[in-house]
């Protein structure tokens, strides 16, 4: 039985995060190519909930932050520049980088403070969030991997279609991977902090249901990968590379 297919919208969503600081000496090996199937059913399993993580990753941002920073610690005051894609009412900086900012704060008495650069501000592009950081502009970002395309062929594997059904396991999936070194040389220039999938991407349509895989033959979609415009050109439509409007 073929998949059935929600419809709303005309665009699609798939894709992935990272969240980086600069690290010239972080490399990763080119291992065999990863079974990821089993991976993410294995963590599905694990029933890996999704505050969890956010726990996790909060506390490795401020771990690796603190140890990047170890070096300045003598300072009377530290600013960590951190910048990202997204509006300022957006859950990952009202929710998660405002409250790490201010915890971070209080643990070090004051010294270290973090100034967030939001999709608002002149470091808010979302294809330079890597460029600012390995050029020193910025201490840490939060970017898309598929933006600028093709610059983390690796990583890209878990964008593959139908693969990620849910946010936790995805995300824990492709930070296995990067432990392990199973992302080659993707992230060679940088220490990275986190990488994170949403849930399982949708077919939106504005007037044209899509119930199976049939109905997206001579549809004009919005693609975010490489990896979805292959699939979706498969099935007959077109596939159109736009930004991410619905971030900015």
């Amino acid at each position: 039985m073929r998949p059935r297919l929600p419809h709303r919208t005309n665009r699609t969503d798939h894709g992935h995060n990272t969240s980086l600081n600069r690290h010239p000496k972080s490399r990763g090996i080119l291992g065999p190519e990863p079974n990821v199937k089993p991976m993410i059913k294995k963590n599905r399993e694990r029933n890996v909930k999704s505050m969890k993580f956010r726990k996790t990753l909060i506390g490795l941002l401020a771990g690796a932050t603190i140890l990047t920073s170890a070096g300045i610690a003598q300072a009377a005051e530290i600013t960590l520049k951190v910048s990202h894609y997204l509006p300022p009412s957006h859950g990952f900086q009202k929710d998660f980088l405002e409250n790490w900012g201010k915890e971070l704060s209080e643990k070090t008495n004051g010294k270290v403070e973090v100034k967030v650069f939001d999709a608002t501000s002149a470091f808010g592009k979302i294809d330079r969030q890597a460029d600012q950081v390995r050029a020193g502009v910025m201490d840490m970002a939060v970017g898309l991997n598929g933006i600028p395309r093709d610059r983390y062929p690796a990583a890209s594997v878990i964008e593959m279609p139908f693969l990620v059904k849910y946010a936790d396991s995805g995300s824990e999936t492709l930070w296995q991977l990067y432990k392990e070194g199973l992302l080659g040389s993707d992230y060679k220039d940088f220490k990275v902090l986190g990488l994170f999938t949403h849930e399982g991407g949708l077919i939106h349509t504005l007037d044209t249901p899509v119930r199976s895989l049939e109905d997206l033959k001579g549809l004009r979609l919005r693609t975010p990968s490489p990896a979805v415009s292959a699939m979706l050109e498969s099935f007959g439509a077109s596939p159109v590379g736009l930004p991410t409007l619905g971030h900015l």
